[in-house]
């Protein structure tokens, strides 16, 4: 994948080329995980906070996607780490419905809104519940979430 991808930069590929839900190469890379790959579009100048469609950025498909390793990667950047998508949802909505208690852990501690809603006012907590998830939810009750939704 990094061969590719640093071949067709270095022919002048658009690193801002999108499809048609305007995902460019750093929104998929994120939320696949795919750490050079990302590390190669950001150093010929990707932009981190750029949105699809639906609103979505790298920051918030890479917490789709269960990928700490591009959080950490992307916060410094200037990433907004409670920015919503077009249904209100963040990356602690995603982490939390994924069980991803380590993701979750690192967005508490960087500032992310433990009892933010969504669109169908859905908390973190409620995906957490949703999906079976005691650790996350441990960690959010730790965090004085409201316990109603």
């Amino acid at each position: 994948m990094v061969e590719v991808v640093l071949l067709l930069l270095n022919h002048k590929a658009d690193i801002h080329s999108k499809n048609k839900e305007e995902y460019t190469a750093l929104h998929i890379s994120a939320w696949n995980g795919f750490l050079e790959t990302v590390k190669i579009l950001l150093d010929f100048g990707a932009k981190p906070e750029m949105q699809t469609i639906d609103k979505n950025t790298p920051f918030t498909l890479a917490a789709h996607g269960t990928h700490l390793h591009i959080l950490e990667l992307l916060l410094p950047l200037g990433c907004d780490v409670n920015t919503q998508d077009k249904d209100l949802d963040t990356a602690i909505h995603y982490a939390a419905y994924n069980g991803d208690s380590d993701s979750v852990r690192f967005l508490l501690r960087n500032g992310a809104q433990a009892d933010i809603k969504n669109r169908l006012d859905v908390t973190p907590l409620w995906n957490a519940v949703y999906s079976n998830s005691i650790d996350v939810v441990k960690l959010l009750i730790k965090q004085n979430v409201t316990l109603e939704t």
